[in-house]
């Protein structure tokens, strides 16, 4: 087991957790307290890569290939200048200022990374979430997940082999997706453009019908974070895609064959995958003197300090923060997750300098994109100029949607390195449908 003391010169800052959150907070530690030696930055993740989290239906998919969209993060971290610890957190000590990283062994069982105690000066904690289950039975056995970049991959390569066998053995295949949020909608229409790719007709205008997508979801509209007209206007659209829709519809079992649902309803399904709510990871709840909501997401303050303990910070997923001082809750979103990045960034820069800092952290929304992959796009922004929401669709909401990604790769890489991604992934961008085999 290795250990690391604290330098007696610099604070040290360690993140666990290199997502939406996490990345854009250690660049900008990096780049003003890393580079000029202010403090030590260290980023803990139990993966070597990072992929944006909202894009993983399109990993899932093929849409997107992970092997250009991908951030290694050790190469990342030498840029960056902070330094990468690979593997899983087991245990945090907020009374030695201690962390505990599990050792990461290779497929062949050879060590790799050893197990490491590392102290801190400043803990931010910005682990995400994954899919909540609810407990309800036999979901975790029998259904897909889009938690991270495996289980996208995973996905894929089920897709991919189903689709193919029912179009060699001409026999029909079903696909269950649970959850009418923005990840279930937006992998619907994406499974929509695989089936297409296969038989080279529209779901909907598939006379045989040998692809079935059935959406399912627990209220009576989807995407219910949004009025009623949005979840209305998405309802018509996603059967327009031929996809159908099971509204209302609460699970309580599922099983290898079926969905069950709580009147006794059963939708017959080949493949399942499960979209539906988020769950922090239950050792948040473990940690030393810290307050964790029903979900297992820790409480803070307006200034994103864990309740209870000192120099330890959440945000992201895995943070409880309400809004601007009332009981709305910020939602489980990206762009709140950057906007936390942002504050708290600001916040330890101030700290290291010994600058007087009592800002409260304010959520801003800026609105919802949702892509219907290549068919097309929603969006939504709040303007304050105007007084309302002003809703659009088609190019102009497409073209925000990828721009709202490459504003992340900017965040994490610089405008430069963006702007050549950007470049790459138009001049090596394929026509027309694909069905990615590998």
């Amino acid at each position: 087991m290795k250990s690391s003391s604290p330098h007696k010169s610099v604070p040290r800052i360690i993140v666990i957790g290199a997502g939406a959150a996490g990345l854009p907070l250690v660049s900008t530690l990096g780049k003003a307290l890393g580079k000029c030696a202010s403090a030590e930055i260290i980023l803990v993740d139990k993966n070597i890569n990072h992929v944006w989290k909202p894009r993983l239906h399109e990993v899932a998919s093929g849409a997107l290939d992970e092997a250009t969209d991908f951030i290694n993060l050790p190469e990342h971290a030498e840029h960056y200048h902070y330094r990468f610890e690979r593997g899983a957190v087991d245990r945090v000590d907020t009374e030695k200022r201690q962390i505990t990283i599990s050792e990461v062994n290779d497929e062949s069982g050879n060590t790799t990374w050893p197990e490491r105690k590392i102290t801190y000066d400043h803990l931010v904690i910005a682990v995400g979430s994954r899919t909540n289950t609810w407990d309800i039975p036999d979901v975790d056995q029998h259904c897909f997940f889009l938690d991270g970049i495996n289980h996208a991959l995973s996905v894929r390569k089920r897709l991919t082999n189903i689709f193919l066998g029912a179009a060699k053995a001409n026999r029909p295949t079903s696909i269950g997706i649970v959850g009418g949020g923005a990840a279930g909608v937006e992998l619907c229409a994406e499974i929509a453009r695989m089936a297409e790719s296969i038989s080279g007709t529209p779901l909907a205008k598939d006379p045989e019908r040998k692809i079935q997508i059935h959406l399912i979801e627990g209220s009576e509209q989807l995407l219910p974070r949004l009025n009623q007209a949005y979840g209305e206007k998405f309802s018509s659209y996603m059967e327009s895609l031929g996809i159908k829709l099971h509204l209302g519809f609460e699970v309580v079992k599922v099983t290898p064959d079926y969905i069950l649902g709580y009147d006794g309803q059963t939708i017959p399904v080949d493949t399942m995958i499960w979209a539906g709510g988020i769950l922090a990871p239950p050792w948040l709840a473990k940690i030393p003197g810290t307050a964790t909501n029903a979900i297992n997401q820790l409480t803070v303050d307006n200034r994103l300090r864990c309740n209870g303990v000192d120099r330890v910070y959440a945000l992201g997923d895995c943070a409880c923060v309400y809004d601007n001082g009332t009981e709305q809750l910020i939602p489980p979103r990206a762009q709140a997750a950057k906007q936390m990045a942002d504050y708290l960034a600001q916040q330890l820069i101030n700290s290291i300098h010994r600058t007087e800092d009592k800002s409260r952290f304010s959520y801003c929304d800026k609105g919802s994109l949702i892509a219907f992959s290549h068919y097309s796009s929603f969006g939504r922004v709040s303007s304050q100029l105007l007084g309302r929401t002003i809703a659009f669709e088609g190019a102009i909401a497409m073209l925000a949607y990828r721009w709202s990604y490459w504003q992340h790769h900017a965040a994490v890489r610089g405008y430069r390195a963006a702007i050549v991604h950007f470049l790459f992934k138009q001049l090596t961008k394929p026509k027309g449908l694909r069905l990615r085999l590998h």
